[in-house]
């Protein structure tokens, strides 16, 4: 018996020492419908940007020596929280303050998280970049993203922002708090909850603002693309590069980094609804470079 126990540990030594690629898993949870571009997107930058390779196969639950999961969104995530705790997982897409109420303090020990949102000092410094004569800050504010509020305050304090918030608990009172905002603001940041933002309210929401001719800024490509004046967000791409840095270190020392915003990020400019406004913009190479600069990038 002990002979056998000797053999194991040789193979599963040799195995490291030869350096076998780790196999990263896909787990989307009760949510199938995952759009398969964001699969495709990341698989080819885990294997691009690290020796690991993406299984074809679905992900059995079993623990594996030299195996690592990657936890998509919210259904995803959730999944992940009930699996064998020697799993290491990496949760991509999921909001903050989700994940947080997701996955306890002990499971953070083999779960980790690149967030889908934005740090609020990172917005912060975008709005005073892009809107230097605008130091009122609206934000509508919901159910799933109320408790924010005092992350909000703190970060437009370092920054010289004033914020206005209104909060909606409700559809029904929704634009009736957007136009009270836009009444006191110079501009309104979209901050994600499901209730406020979504693809039945956008595009109200944006024709509201651009009424009063305020500018809006968004959370997501299609923010811009629907109208609003600028957007913070980080590409399929960047996520996974990030995830693939994340499962690097993990190979090399089997140690997952601690739960993180996205280090790489993008911003959009919708330079017709700039010059409808009247608002002079920069471009976007110039924002991600004063961006980059301030957070100590090279």
């Amino acid at each position: 018996m002990r002979l056998r126990h000797i053999f194991l540990l040789l193979v599963l030594l040799s195995s490291h020492a030869f350096g076998e690629p780790l196999t990263v898993f896909f787990l989307v949870g009760n949510d199938p419908s995952f759009p398969g571009e964001i699969l495709d997107g990341i698989e080819k930058q885990v294997e691009a940007r690290s020796d690991a390779r993406v299984s074809k196969s679905k992900f059995d639950g079993a623990f594996r020596q030299n195996e690592l999961v990657v936890a998509f969104g919210v259904a995803g995530t959730k999944a992940a929280a009930s699996l064998d705790p020697r799993i290491p997982v990496i949760s991509i897409f999921v909001p903050r303050k989700t994940f947080e109420e997701i996955i306890s303090a002990r499971q953070k020990k083999r779960v980790t998280a690149i967030y889908i949102d934005q740090p609020f000092s990172r917005q912060m410094a975008l709005v005073r970049l892009a809107f230097p004569g605008r130091h009122r800050i609206g934000v509508m504010l919901g159910p799933d993203s109320g408790s924010e509020m005092e992350s909000l305050t703190k970060a437009s304090s370092i920054d010289g922002l004033q914020i206005a918030v209104r909060r909606t608990s409700s559809r029904s009172d929704l634009f009736s708090g957007l136009e009270a905002l836009l009444k006191e603001s110079d501009v309104i940041l979209s901050v994600p909850d499901p209730m406020v933002f979504n693809s039945e309210t956008i595009s109200g929401i944006l024709l509201t603002a651009y009424r009063y001719n305020v500018p809006l800024v968004g959370f997501s490509p299609s923010y811009v693309k629907a109208g609003a004046l600028i957007a913070l967000y980080s590409t399929v791409e960047q996520v996974g590069w990030q995830a693939a840095e994340a499962i690097s270190k993990f190979s090399g020392g089997g140690v997952l980094p601690q739960p993180a915003y996205p280090a790489y990020f993008t911003v959009g400019v919708n330079r017709y609804v700039a010059r409808s406004m009247g608002i002079e913009i920069q471009d976007e190479a110039t924002f991600e470079e004063k961006l980059s600069h301030m957070e100590g990038a090279p």
